[in-house]
Protein backbone atom coordinates (compact mmCIF):
# COMPACT_ATOMS: atom_id res chain seq x y z
CA UNK A 1 0.00 0.00 0.00
CA UNK A 2 2.76 2.47 0.97
CA UNK A 3 4.63 1.84 -2.30
CA UNK A 4 1.46 2.48 -4.33
CA UNK A 5 0.84 5.78 -2.55
CA UNK A 6 4.44 6.92 -3.15
CA UNK A 7 4.15 5.90 -6.80
CA UNK A 8 0.85 7.77 -7.03
CA UNK A 9 2.40 10.97 -5.70
CA UNK A 10 5.35 10.77 -8.11
CA UNK A 11 3.04 10.04 -11.03
CA UNK A 12 0.90 13.02 -10.01
CA UNK A 13 3.98 15.26 -10.07
CA UNK A 14 4.84 14.15 -13.59
CA UNK A 15 1.27 14.72 -14.79
CA UNK A 16 1.17 18.18 -13.26
CA UNK A 17 4.54 19.08 -14.79
CA UNK A 18 3.37 18.03 -18.24
CA UNK A 19 0.08 19.88 -17.93
CA UNK A 20 1.82 23.09 -16.90
CA UNK A 21 4.40 22.71 -19.70
CA UNK A 22 7.50 22.57 -17.47
CA UNK A 23 8.26 18.85 -17.71
CA UNK A 24 11.91 17.95 -18.34
CA UNK A 25 13.02 15.55 -21.07
CA UNK A 26 13.89 12.82 -18.53
CA UNK A 27 10.58 13.21 -16.70
CA UNK A 28 8.71 13.17 -19.99
CA UNK A 29 10.40 9.87 -20.89
CA UNK A 30 9.54 8.42 -17.46
CA UNK A 31 5.92 9.46 -17.83
CA UNK A 32 5.69 7.87 -21.29
CA UNK A 33 7.02 4.57 -19.96
CA UNK A 34 4.59 4.74 -17.03
CA UNK A 35 1.68 5.20 -19.42
CA UNK A 36 2.94 2.41 -21.69
CA UNK A 37 3.24 -0.31 -19.07
CA UNK A 38 0.45 0.52 -16.60
CA UNK A 39 -3.14 0.60 -17.81
CA UNK A 40 -4.50 1.92 -14.51
CA UNK A 41 -2.20 4.95 -14.72
CA UNK A 42 -3.27 5.61 -18.30
CA UNK A 43 -6.87 5.90 -17.11
CA UNK A 44 -5.82 8.36 -14.39
CA UNK A 45 -3.75 10.37 -16.89
CA UNK A 46 -6.57 10.68 -19.40
CA UNK A 47 -9.00 11.69 -16.66
CA UNK A 48 -6.69 14.38 -15.30
CA UNK A 49 -5.45 15.82 -18.58
CA UNK A 50 -8.98 16.32 -19.92
CA UNK A 51 -10.47 17.61 -16.68
CA UNK A 52 -11.25 21.34 -16.44
CA UNK A 53 -10.60 21.75 -12.72
CA UNK A 54 -11.79 24.59 -10.50
CA UNK A 55 -8.20 25.40 -9.53
CA UNK A 56 -7.32 25.87 -13.22
CA UNK A 57 -10.21 28.25 -13.72
CA UNK A 58 -9.24 30.23 -10.60
CA UNK A 59 -5.59 30.38 -11.72
CA UNK A 60 -6.57 31.63 -15.20
CA UNK A 61 -8.94 34.25 -13.71
CA UNK A 62 -6.28 35.39 -11.24
CA UNK A 63 -3.66 35.69 -13.98
CA UNK A 64 -5.98 37.70 -16.22
CA UNK A 65 -6.95 40.05 -13.39
CA UNK A 66 -3.32 40.62 -12.40
CA UNK A 67 -2.28 41.16 -16.03
CA UNK A 68 -5.02 43.76 -16.45
CA UNK A 69 -3.98 45.51 -13.22
CA UNK A 70 -0.31 45.55 -14.20
CA UNK A 71 -1.07 46.79 -17.69
CA UNK A 72 -3.23 49.68 -16.51
CA UNK A 73 -0.69 50.75 -13.86
CA UNK A 74 2.53 50.14 -15.76
CA UNK A 75 3.65 47.39 -13.35
CA UNK A 76 5.78 44.42 -14.42
CA UNK A 77 4.22 41.39 -12.73
CA UNK A 78 6.88 38.73 -13.30
CA UNK A 79 7.45 37.96 -9.60
CA UNK A 80 3.77 37.65 -8.89
CA UNK A 81 3.27 35.44 -11.89
CA UNK A 82 6.12 33.21 -10.80
CA UNK A 83 4.57 32.94 -7.34
CA UNK A 84 1.15 32.38 -8.85
CA UNK A 85 2.54 29.72 -11.14
CA UNK A 86 4.20 27.89 -8.24
CA UNK A 87 0.95 27.98 -6.30
CA UNK A 88 -0.92 26.68 -9.35
CA UNK A 89 1.63 23.91 -9.88
CA UNK A 90 1.35 22.82 -6.23
CA UNK A 91 -2.43 22.86 -6.49
CA UNK A 92 -2.28 20.84 -9.70
CA UNK A 93 -0.07 18.27 -7.98
CA UNK A 94 -2.58 17.95 -5.16
CA UNK A 95 -5.46 17.57 -7.60
CA UNK A 96 -3.54 15.00 -9.66
CA UNK A 97 -2.64 13.07 -6.54
CA UNK A 98 -6.26 13.07 -5.33
CA UNK A 99 -7.56 12.04 -8.74
CA UNK A 100 -4.88 9.36 -9.03
CA UNK A 101 -5.39 7.90 -5.58
CA UNK A 102 -9.16 8.00 -5.98
CA UNK A 103 -9.20 6.26 -9.34
CA UNK A 104 -6.50 3.81 -8.21
CA UNK A 105 -8.60 2.97 -5.13
CA UNK A 106 -11.73 2.41 -7.20
CA UNK A 107 -9.73 0.37 -9.70
CA UNK A 108 -8.33 -1.82 -6.94
CA UNK A 109 -11.81 -2.40 -5.53
CA UNK A 110 -13.22 -3.25 -8.95
CA UNK A 111 -10.37 -5.64 -9.68
CA UNK A 112 -10.91 -7.31 -6.33
CA UNK A 113 -14.58 -7.83 -7.12
CA UNK A 114 -14.12 -8.79 -10.77
CA UNK A 115 -13.14 -12.36 -11.67
CA UNK A 116 -9.43 -12.99 -12.08
CA UNK A 117 -7.36 -15.80 -13.51
CA UNK A 118 -7.43 -18.49 -10.84
CA UNK A 119 -5.66 -21.70 -10.05
CA UNK A 120 -7.03 -24.67 -11.98
CA UNK A 121 -8.14 -27.61 -9.85
CA UNK A 122 -8.33 -31.12 -11.26
CA UNK A 123 -11.87 -32.41 -11.78
CA UNK A 124 -13.05 -35.91 -10.85
CA UNK A 125 -16.53 -35.65 -12.36
CA UNK A 126 -15.97 -38.33 -15.03
CA UNK A 127 -19.13 -39.73 -16.62
CA UNK A 128 -19.55 -43.37 -17.67
CA UNK A 129 -22.51 -44.53 -19.74
CA UNK A 130 -23.19 -48.21 -19.14
CA UNK A 131 -24.33 -50.76 -21.78
CA UNK A 132 -27.93 -50.55 -20.51
CA UNK A 133 -27.96 -46.75 -20.88
CA UNK A 134 -27.60 -45.95 -17.19
CA UNK A 135 -25.02 -43.35 -16.15
CA UNK A 136 -22.37 -43.66 -13.45
CA UNK A 137 -20.17 -40.85 -12.14
CA UNK A 138 -16.83 -42.34 -11.24
CA UNK A 139 -16.31 -40.13 -8.19
CA UNK A 140 -19.43 -41.66 -6.64
CA UNK A 141 -19.19 -44.42 -4.02
CA UNK A 142 -22.02 -46.28 -5.82
CA UNK A 143 -19.91 -46.81 -8.92
CA UNK A 144 -17.98 -49.68 -7.28
CA UNK A 145 -21.06 -51.83 -6.76
CA UNK A 146 -22.57 -50.91 -10.13
CA UNK A 147 -19.45 -52.11 -11.94
CA UNK A 148 -18.85 -55.14 -9.77
CA UNK A 149 -18.38 -58.33 -11.76
CA UNK A 150 -17.11 -56.63 -14.94
CA UNK A 151 -14.52 -54.11 -13.76
CA UNK A 152 -12.76 -52.60 -10.76
CA UNK A 153 -12.67 -48.86 -10.11
CA UNK A 154 -9.62 -47.31 -8.46
CA UNK A 155 -10.52 -43.73 -7.59
CA UNK A 156 -7.04 -42.93 -6.29
CA UNK A 157 -5.48 -43.79 -9.64
CA UNK A 158 -8.49 -42.52 -11.62
CA UNK A 159 -8.63 -45.82 -13.47
CA UNK A 160 -11.12 -48.51 -14.48
CA UNK A 161 -9.69 -52.03 -14.85
CA UNK A 162 -11.63 -54.50 -17.00
CA UNK A 163 -9.04 -57.30 -16.85
CA UNK A 164 -10.98 -59.16 -14.18
CA UNK A 165 -13.54 -60.17 -16.82
CA UNK A 166 -11.09 -60.86 -19.66
CA UNK A 167 -12.23 -64.49 -20.17
CA UNK A 168 -15.87 -63.50 -20.49
CA UNK A 169 -17.38 -63.44 -24.00
CA UNK A 170 -20.67 -62.09 -25.30
CA UNK A 171 -22.38 -63.06 -28.55
CA UNK A 172 -23.19 -59.39 -29.06
CA UNK A 173 -20.67 -56.92 -27.56
CA UNK A 174 -21.71 -54.50 -24.85
CA UNK A 175 -20.39 -50.96 -25.14
CA UNK A 176 -19.56 -48.27 -22.61
CA UNK A 177 -18.82 -44.61 -23.28
CA UNK A 178 -16.61 -42.64 -20.91
CA UNK A 179 -16.72 -38.83 -21.03
CA UNK A 180 -13.85 -36.94 -19.40
CA UNK A 181 -14.60 -33.25 -18.64
CA UNK A 182 -12.25 -30.32 -18.89
CA UNK A 183 -9.58 -30.27 -16.15
CA UNK A 184 -9.52 -34.07 -15.88
CA UNK A 185 -7.85 -37.20 -17.23
CA UNK A 186 -8.88 -40.81 -16.76
CA UNK A 187 -7.40 -44.22 -17.54
CA UNK A 188 -9.00 -47.48 -18.68
CA UNK A 189 -7.29 -50.85 -18.54
CA UNK A 190 -9.19 -52.77 -21.21
CA UNK A 191 -9.95 -56.46 -20.94
CA UNK A 192 -6.96 -57.38 -23.16
CA UNK A 193 -4.59 -55.49 -20.87
CA UNK A 194 -4.24 -52.43 -23.14
CA UNK A 195 -4.02 -49.11 -21.31
CA UNK A 196 -5.83 -46.02 -22.57
CA UNK A 197 -5.28 -42.62 -20.94
CA UNK A 198 -8.03 -40.20 -21.94
CA UNK A 199 -7.28 -36.49 -22.02
CA UNK A 200 -9.39 -33.53 -20.87
CA UNK A 201 -12.59 -32.90 -22.84
CA UNK A 202 -12.57 -36.31 -24.59
CA UNK A 203 -14.86 -39.31 -25.08
CA UNK A 204 -14.07 -42.96 -25.71
CA UNK A 205 -16.56 -45.65 -26.73
CA UNK A 206 -15.31 -49.19 -26.19
CA UNK A 207 -16.63 -52.75 -25.70
CA UNK A 208 -16.57 -54.20 -22.22
CA UNK A 209 -15.13 -57.37 -23.79
CA UNK A 210 -13.38 -57.68 -27.15
CA UNK A 211 -14.33 -60.26 -29.76
CA UNK A 212 -11.94 -63.02 -30.73
CA UNK A 213 -10.60 -61.38 -33.89
CA UNK A 214 -11.14 -57.68 -33.35
CA UNK A 215 -10.33 -54.91 -30.89
CA UNK A 216 -12.00 -51.63 -31.83
CA UNK A 217 -12.61 -48.36 -29.95
CA UNK A 218 -14.02 -44.97 -31.03
CA UNK A 219 -12.39 -41.71 -29.94
CA UNK A 220 -13.52 -38.07 -29.85
CA UNK A 221 -10.78 -35.88 -28.40
CA UNK A 222 -7.35 -37.10 -27.35
CA UNK A 223 -6.02 -40.31 -25.85
CA UNK A 224 -2.74 -42.10 -25.27
CA UNK A 225 -2.60 -45.85 -25.99
CA UNK A 226 -0.32 -48.62 -24.76
CA UNK A 227 -1.69 -51.57 -26.72
CA UNK A 228 -1.14 -55.15 -25.59
CA UNK A 229 0.30 -57.27 -28.39
CA UNK A 230 -2.07 -59.74 -30.07
CA UNK A 231 -1.12 -60.96 -33.53
CA UNK A 232 -4.58 -62.47 -34.03
CA UNK A 233 -6.52 -59.26 -33.45
CA UNK A 234 -5.61 -55.80 -34.70
CA UNK A 235 -6.35 -52.92 -32.34
CA UNK A 236 -8.16 -50.15 -34.22
CA UNK A 237 -8.86 -46.59 -33.07
CA UNK A 238 -11.63 -44.99 -35.11
CA UNK A 239 -11.91 -41.20 -35.34
CA UNK A 240 -14.03 -39.01 -37.59
CA UNK A 241 -11.24 -38.52 -40.16
CA UNK A 242 -8.79 -41.38 -39.75
CA UNK A 243 -8.37 -44.91 -38.39
CA UNK A 244 -5.24 -46.10 -36.60
CA UNK A 245 -4.49 -49.84 -36.81
CA UNK A 246 -1.91 -51.62 -34.64
CA UNK A 247 -0.86 -55.01 -33.29
CA UNK A 248 0.91 -53.78 -30.18
CA UNK A 249 2.54 -50.41 -29.70
CA UNK A 250 2.47 -47.01 -27.95
CA UNK A 251 0.90 -44.01 -29.69
CA UNK A 252 -1.20 -40.86 -29.18
CA UNK A 253 -4.28 -39.81 -31.14
CA UNK A 254 -5.81 -36.32 -31.13
CA UNK A 255 -9.15 -35.92 -32.89
CA UNK A 256 -11.01 -33.02 -31.30
CA UNK A 257 -14.17 -31.89 -33.05
CA UNK A 258 -13.30 -28.19 -32.59
CA UNK A 259 -9.75 -28.56 -33.96
CA UNK A 260 -8.69 -28.03 -37.58
CA UNK A 261 -6.84 -31.34 -37.76
CA UNK A 262 -6.66 -34.97 -36.65
CA UNK A 263 -3.26 -36.33 -35.60
CA UNK A 264 -1.78 -39.75 -34.78
CA UNK A 265 1.72 -39.84 -33.28
CA UNK A 266 3.78 -43.02 -32.89
CA UNK A 267 6.04 -43.37 -29.85
CA UNK A 268 7.18 -47.00 -30.28
CA UNK A 269 6.35 -50.03 -32.39
CA UNK A 270 4.46 -49.59 -35.63
CA UNK A 271 1.05 -48.31 -36.67
CA UNK A 272 -0.85 -48.03 -39.91
CA UNK A 273 -2.91 -44.89 -40.44
CA UNK A 274 -5.78 -44.98 -42.93
CA UNK A 275 -7.51 -41.89 -44.25
CA UNK A 276 -9.83 -42.45 -47.19
CA UNK A 277 -7.73 -43.99 -49.95
CA UNK A 278 -4.47 -43.00 -48.24
CA UNK A 279 -2.61 -45.41 -45.99
CA UNK A 280 0.69 -44.69 -44.25
CA UNK A 281 2.83 -46.82 -41.96
CA UNK A 282 4.53 -44.69 -39.30
CA UNK A 283 7.94 -45.01 -37.70
CA UNK A 284 8.57 -43.97 -34.07
CA UNK A 285 8.65 -40.17 -33.80
CA UNK A 286 6.45 -39.65 -36.84
CA UNK A 287 3.00 -38.07 -36.87
CA UNK A 288 0.25 -38.52 -39.44
CA UNK A 289 -1.90 -35.45 -39.80
CA UNK A 290 -4.98 -34.58 -41.80
CA UNK A 291 -6.35 -31.05 -42.16
CA UNK A 292 -10.08 -30.89 -41.58
CA UNK A 293 -10.97 -28.27 -44.19
CA UNK A 294 -8.70 -29.37 -47.05
CA UNK A 295 -8.35 -33.13 -46.31
CA UNK A 296 -4.61 -32.60 -46.85
CA UNK A 297 -2.94 -35.73 -45.43
CA UNK A 298 0.78 -35.93 -44.66
CA UNK A 299 3.42 -37.41 -42.33
CA UNK A 300 5.98 -35.37 -40.38
CA UNK A 301 8.66 -35.85 -37.74
CA UNK A 302 7.69 -34.38 -34.34
CA UNK A 303 8.94 -34.01 -30.78
CA UNK A 304 7.06 -36.76 -28.94
CA UNK A 305 7.84 -35.16 -25.58
CA UNK A 306 5.63 -32.24 -26.60
CA UNK A 307 2.82 -34.50 -27.82
CA UNK A 308 2.66 -36.62 -24.67
CA UNK A 309 3.38 -33.94 -22.06
CA UNK A 310 -0.26 -34.13 -20.90
CA UNK A 311 0.24 -37.81 -19.99
CA UNK A 312 2.91 -36.69 -17.51
CA UNK A 313 0.60 -33.98 -16.13
CA UNK A 314 2.56 -31.23 -17.87
CA UNK A 315 2.39 -28.60 -20.58
CA UNK A 316 5.50 -28.57 -22.76
CA UNK A 317 6.32 -25.97 -25.40
CA UNK A 318 9.49 -26.29 -27.47
CA UNK A 319 10.47 -23.01 -29.17
CA UNK A 320 6.85 -22.04 -29.73
CA UNK A 321 5.64 -18.52 -30.60
CA UNK A 322 4.32 -16.63 -27.58
CA UNK A 323 1.04 -15.92 -29.39
CA UNK A 324 0.49 -19.69 -29.88
CA UNK A 325 1.48 -20.52 -26.30
CA UNK A 326 -0.93 -17.97 -24.84
CA UNK A 327 -3.71 -19.00 -27.24
CA UNK A 328 -3.39 -22.56 -25.93
CA UNK A 329 -3.17 -21.53 -22.26
CA UNK A 330 -6.11 -19.11 -22.59
CA UNK A 331 -8.35 -22.02 -23.56
CA UNK A 332 -7.24 -24.00 -20.51
CA UNK A 333 -7.27 -21.19 -17.94
CA UNK A 334 -10.07 -19.16 -19.59
CA UNK A 335 -8.58 -15.68 -20.00
CA UNK A 336 -8.21 -13.04 -22.72
CA UNK A 337 -4.88 -11.98 -24.22
CA UNK A 338 -4.12 -8.36 -25.13
CA UNK A 339 -0.80 -7.84 -26.94
CA UNK A 340 0.17 -4.23 -26.28
CA UNK A 341 3.28 -4.71 -28.45
CA UNK A 342 2.85 -6.67 -31.69
CA UNK A 343 6.52 -7.68 -31.69
CA UNK A 344 5.97 -9.84 -28.61
CA UNK A 345 3.76 -12.27 -30.55
CA UNK A 346 6.64 -13.82 -32.50
CA UNK A 347 9.05 -14.29 -29.60
CA UNK A 348 9.75 -18.00 -29.08
CA UNK A 349 10.00 -19.84 -25.77
CA UNK A 350 10.72 -23.35 -24.51
CA UNK A 351 9.01 -24.11 -21.23
CA UNK A 352 7.67 -27.13 -19.34
CA UNK A 353 5.18 -26.55 -16.56
CA UNK A 354 2.57 -28.28 -14.47
CA UNK A 355 -0.83 -28.78 -16.03
CA UNK A 356 -2.73 -27.75 -12.92
CA UNK A 357 -1.84 -24.63 -11.00
CA UNK A 358 -1.84 -20.85 -11.04
CA UNK A 359 -1.42 -19.08 -14.39
CA UNK A 360 0.76 -16.48 -12.66
CA UNK A 361 3.42 -19.12 -11.98
CA UNK A 362 3.57 -19.84 -15.70
CA UNK A 363 3.73 -16.18 -16.68
CA UNK A 364 6.50 -15.58 -14.16
CA UNK A 365 8.62 -18.30 -15.77
CA UNK A 366 8.28 -16.62 -19.16
CA UNK A 367 8.91 -13.16 -17.68
CA UNK A 368 12.18 -14.37 -16.15
CA UNK A 369 13.64 -14.61 -19.65
CA UNK A 370 13.56 -10.79 -19.73
CA UNK A 371 11.93 -10.74 -23.16
CA UNK A 372 8.37 -9.80 -22.21
CA UNK A 373 6.32 -8.45 -19.33
CA UNK A 374 2.75 -9.37 -18.32
CA UNK A 375 0.09 -7.31 -16.61
CA UNK A 376 -3.07 -8.98 -15.30
CA UNK A 377 -6.32 -7.01 -15.20
CA UNK A 378 -9.25 -9.19 -14.21
CA UNK A 379 -9.33 -12.04 -16.73
CA UNK A 380 -7.21 -10.19 -19.29
CA UNK A 381 -3.45 -10.70 -19.61
CA UNK A 382 -1.69 -7.73 -21.21
CA UNK A 383 1.62 -8.49 -22.93
CA UNK A 384 4.44 -5.93 -23.30
CA UNK A 385 7.76 -6.31 -25.07
CA UNK A 386 10.83 -5.42 -23.06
Amino acid sequence: MEEKIISGIEFARLMAARKTGVISEDDNHRLERWLLYHAEYRAVYEEFMTRDTEIERIAVSEKKAWDDFCKSNGIRGKNHLALSFRIWLSAACIIAWCVGIGIWYMSERQQTKSPSVVKVEKSDNVRLEMPDGSVVYLNDEKCVSLLAGSAAVDRKKSEIDYRIGRNYREESPEYCTISVPKYAEYSIRLCDGSLVKINSGSRLRYPVHFGKNSREVWLEGEAYFEVAHNSDAHFIVHTRQMDVRVLGTVFNVEARSEADYTKATLLSGSVEVACGMNTERLLPGQQARIERLTDNFYVQQVDTEVVTAWVRGMFYFNRERLEDILAFLSEWYVFQVDFRDEGAKDKKFSVELKRYGDINDILQLIEETGAVEFKQIGRTIQVYQR
